[in-house]
């Protein structure tokens, strides 16, 4: 991950994303953003899956990889729309009783996810591989 400034794996930006790649100003997609999260139907869609996961005595958990922030904020996608994803998120889960992991402090981290798209890291697993063994083995 040494072509680009944003960590993401060398032939995935050569391959993929440099063509694509159009920096933007502080904050120029957050309108956008914004919207997208206001109009998205897959909230009503975990709803139903939460609701109905509780109804049959499931024990369900969210789990959300990190946005690549470094790359989201030279495209203009700002940090408070980011956090106003994971917060929704997390209001979802509340709601329903269902923990949320979403990895949110590592929304900065270079190497957690290889590309844009949140595909996760052998590092990223790490992290990933820790909040699993940590939630299937707590005393319940």
């Amino acid at each position: 991950s040494n072509n680009n400034p944003f960590g993401i794996d060398n032939e995935l930006w050569t391959t993929q994303w440099k063509d694509s790649y159009q920096a933007a100003g502080p904050g120029a997609l957050n309108h956008m953003y914004t919207v997208s999260l206001a109009r998205s139907t897959e909230w009503t869609d975990i709803e139903i899956l939460l609701r109905t996961l509780k109804e049959l005595g499931a024990e369900p958990l969210i789990m959300c990889r990190p946005m690549k922030g470094i790359y989201e904020d030279a495209i203009g996608a700002s940090s408070s729309v980011r956090n106003a994803f994971y917060d929704k998120l997390e209001a979802v889960g509340a709601r329903y009783g269902v923990p949320v992991i979403d990895f949110r402090g590592y929304d900065m981290d270079k190497y957690f996810s290889i590309d844009p798209s949140s595909h996760t890291s052998r590092t990223g697993w790490v992290h990933v591989d820790q909040a699993l063994d940590t939630f299937y083995n707590q005393e319940k």
